[in-house]
This record gives structure tokens, C-alpha cells and sequence, in this order.
């Protein structure tokens, strides 16, 4: 089942902030999008980094963005030698599926609009069915 988690985003006077979920996500990450226009006048020099809080590992890392903006995380595809692989269009081992977690997901936020707050939807495929 699919489901969705809002994580309020606020921002101080510098243009940080940091948000975590209010509730450990099971499955896999499919979509993080943030509408509208947010961050009060952070034009496209917001920089978004979205990690599990236990293991540190990315989810999503978007530099000098600006809202409305909607990606679809995936994990690195390897080789069987441990490289990481070229996606190209005739690629047979391109990911399919979303980042894995376990955990609470954690939100940073840089340059991101002075002393201001927005919603960010993270949509994520429940393991727990």
C-alpha cells in the first residue's frame, strides 16, 4: 500500500532547518515532492538532503532547487565487481524500485528562505502491508 507522510519544514533566520518524520517509514521511498512556492523567497539556491537517521544513508540530495520540484529517488545500480554502473538507453539494470528504509527520515535544509515553514510529501510503497 502506498502511503504518504508530510514532514512540516522550517526554516530559521539563516535559511536552515531541520525536520524528521513524525513516525519511522517501513518500505520503500518512491517520491518526495514539495509543492507551491515554499520557502519564502529562497529563489533556486535551496539545498535539500533527506537521510535515514540511523545509518546516515541517502535518500535524496538536491542542490540550488526551488519549489514546486517532485523527484523519484532510486538506489545506485552496481556491477557484480562492486562499479557502479552507466545508465544508458539500452541499460538492462536500471532500478525500478525506491530507497529502502527502516527508519525515521530526516529532512536538512540550506539557504532555504529565511524564518519560514512548508509541508514536503514523501510518498513510500509500506512494507506492513
Amino acid at each position: 500500500m502506498i502511503r504518504c507522510e508530510t514532514i512540516t519544514i522550517a526554516t530559521g533566520a539563516l535559511g536552515a532547518g531541520t525536520a524528521i518524520s513524525t513516525a519511522p517509514l517501513s518500505g520503500e521511498i518512491l517520491s518526495i515532492r514539495l509543492p507551491g512556492t515554499a520557502l519564502n523567497g529562497a529563489g533556486s539556491t535551496a539545498d535539500f538532503t533527506f537521510t535515514r537517521q540511523n545509518d546516515g544513508g541517502t535518500v535524496l540530495a538536491v542542490s540550488n532547487v526551488n519549489a514546486p520540484w517532485q523527484y523519484q529517488p532510486r538506489e545506485v545500480v552496481h556491477t557484480v565487481a562492486g562499479g557502479t554502473t552507466v545508465y544508458g538507453l539500452s541499460a538492462t539494470n536500471v532500478m525500478t524500485h525506491g530507497v529502502p528504509i527502516d527508519d525515521y527520515l530526516v529532512c536538512v535544509v540550506a539557504q532555504g528562505g529565511s524564518a519560514t515553514s512548508t509541508d514536503c510529501f514523501v510518498y513510500y510503497e509500506d512494507a506492513r502491508r
